[in-house]
């Protein structure tokens, strides 16, 4: 597991592009450990100007403070629930999140055999959610970080703060949750924009 994962605390600053999105990613003491980018094709870049960006696929790819790609996230295209898949620095399948229908955002982290390894849950406005591991103890929280007024009324770009349990030892789910801040922007609040 690539250092980046053993951090407990990081800081997600959406950076606002033409056409893009990208994530910069922040540790504790507030130094650049990686960033988050959007990898779309031309084709996939002109269909969102004519369909609704929530509906379609994304991938992430997740690079640390050398440039080296550490794990990426995808969706599909997407009707009502979004199905995500983390794969590691390798390329490999490693957990799926599938959103569950409710009134407020939910999730479901899935191994890789279909095995429930956790549960994220979002508030109303899916600006706040917690992580459950699979025995319903919390292991971790991503929190929507609110700018001024000002700017929240003339910018989109979102902040997050994304917490993770010192005591988390699962691999997966560590890798899970600290990548996943990225995707729930992509999912619940780029439509907006």
């Amino acid at each position: 597991m690539d250092s980046f994962f053993l951090n407990n605390s990081l800081f997600v600053d959406e950076k606002v592009t033409i056409m893009r999105n990208e994530y910069k990613i922040y540790d504790s003491q507030g130094v650049q450990i990686g960033v988050c980018k959007e990898n779309r094709s031309i084709a996939s870049m002109a269909l969102s100007m004519l369909a609704s960006k929530n509906v379609m696929p994304f991938r992430l790819e997740l690079s640390d403070a050398r440039g080296n790609v550490i794990a990426t996230l995808s969706k599909g295209v997407t009707l009502f629930m979004s199905t995500l898949k983390m794969h590691d620095a390798r390329g490999v399948h490693i957990s799926t999140v599938k959103q569950k229908f409710g009134l407020t955002p939910r999730f479901e982290i899935m191994g890789v055999n279909g095995n429930k390894l956790g549960e994220i849950k979002g508030d109303f406005l899916a600006w706040d959610f917690v992580i459950y591991d699979g025995n319903g103890n919390n292991i971790g929280a991503i929190n929507k970080k609110m700018g001024s007024l000002v700017r929240e009324m003339f910018t989109t770009a979102d902040k997050y703060n994304v917490f993770v349990s010192p005591d988390l030892n699962d691999e997966v789910l560590r890798q899970t949750i600290l990548t996943i801040a990225s995707g729930l922007d992509m999912i619940f609040k780029e439509n907006n924009k």
